[in-house]
């Protein structure tokens, strides 16, 4: 089918050609950027291959290939879920996965905007950053690194931005459906939604996890031109901009299990006023059953109607116990947990915490 051969990023266009599993590919590229890092050791006096240097190579390198890999994964995952949740569908047939891959694909002026949003500052907050060049001054070898620590930071950017750019298109598709919940949710049973819908909200919890923990490796590998993010305890550009990124993907991630929410509610509360309006007709017949007929009659009536009202009653009971919640309690953990990673690791590099 088109929709599963389109490519939503450039990354995957550029993994096609290569004819090696995505994940190998970010093994072997992982690999390949530390032996750069070692090998600028060797030339570059203020580089020294040390425990620092070493743990800070690392870990930039892991985050290029953690990123490359995550985006391809998640864009896979995302087509998994919203072709599942077309499937929900039944007879209505609504392709959502065909409409949130034209907007991803042909929005290239969001899409831009959203680069240049994030790019922007990071640029400029990196201008002029030439710490090995400027105590080595004559060693093009000092010149090379901090060109090469540039580039990977960049690269390391515009994999967040795509990041960004796939939930955000995801959060937007998502609430497209909450317009019309009314129709999605008829297509389900009322008793089994909250579980239909688990995978959704599980998907949503895998990304979020997976952003902040991106966010915290890019946090403990950047470095300022102080060699931090604060300076002389004073707030920084630097440190607006990485807690600007926390929220943004908190606020995602809500507004993701906000609009699932909104769909579980619709579905109970439309099932809710189904049974009241039985319940009052049957209330209505029950009152005619008492004041009309002979003794025999409304004695086999009224307990006919009784009995109906019982069993509606009971279907209202056990529709109000339904979990309605998008979200539970290991859900929450999981959400804060992974947001207090990235957090404490801008806290340890403000100073604020000592590790």
């Amino acid at each position: 089918m088109e929709n599963e051969q389109a490519k939503w990023n450039w990354l995957e266009v550029v993994m096609k050609r290569i004819p090696v599993n995505y994940l190998l590919a970010s093994y072997l590229l992982f690999i390949s950027f530390f032996l750069i890092y070692y090998l600028f050791s060797q030339s570059v006096f203020w580089f020294p291959w040390n425990r620092i240097h070493i743990l800070q190579s690392t870990a930039k390198c892991f985050l290029t290939a953690y990123l490359m890999a995550g985006l391809i994964y998640l864009s896979e995952r995302t087509r998994e879920t919203f072709k599942f949740i077309d499937l929900l569908y039944g007879d209505l047939k609504k392709d959502h996965l065909a409409r949130m891959e034209a907007r991803i694909i042909g929005a290239r002026g969001y899409h831009l905007l959203l680069f240049l949003s994030i790019m922007s500052p990071f640029i400029i907050m990196s201008w002029g950053q030439l710490p090995y060049h400027q105590y080595e001054l004559n060693n093009k070898w000092a010149l090379g690194l901090d060109f090469f620590n540039y580039s990977l930071s960049f690269l390391i950017i515009v994999l967040l931005i795509e990041l960004l750019w796939l939930i955000i298109n995801i959060v937007w598709s998502i609430n497209e459906i909450g317009k019309v919940s009314n129709a999605f949710s008829t297509a389900i049973d009322v008793f089994s939604i909250v579980m239909k819908l688990r995978p959704l909200r599980n998907f949503f919890l895998i990304f979020i996890i997976y952003y902040f923990i991106a966010i915290a490796l890019i946090i403990s590998t950047y470095l300022s031109p102080t060699g931090n993010l604060s300076h002389n305890g004073e707030i920084t550009p630097e440190s607006i901009y990485f807690v600007v990124l926390l929220l943004i993907g908190g606020a995602l991630f809500i507004a993701g299990l906000e609009t699932i929410q909104r769909i579980i509610n619709c579905r109970v509360e439309n099932e809710l006023d189904i049974l009241n309006k039985r319940r009052d007709e049957q209330h209505q017949l029950l009152i005619k059953a008492i004041l009309n007929g002979n003794s025999n009659q409304k004695a086999d009536e009224i307990e006919s109607i009784s009995k109906v009202l019982d069993i509606i009653q009971k279907e209202r009971d056990s529709l109000l116990q339904i979990n309605r919640r998008a979200y539970d309690v290991a859900s929450v953990s999981l959400f804060i947990s992974s947001f207090l990673i990235p957090l404490l690791t801008l806290f340890e590099k403000l100073g604020v915490i000592h590790t």
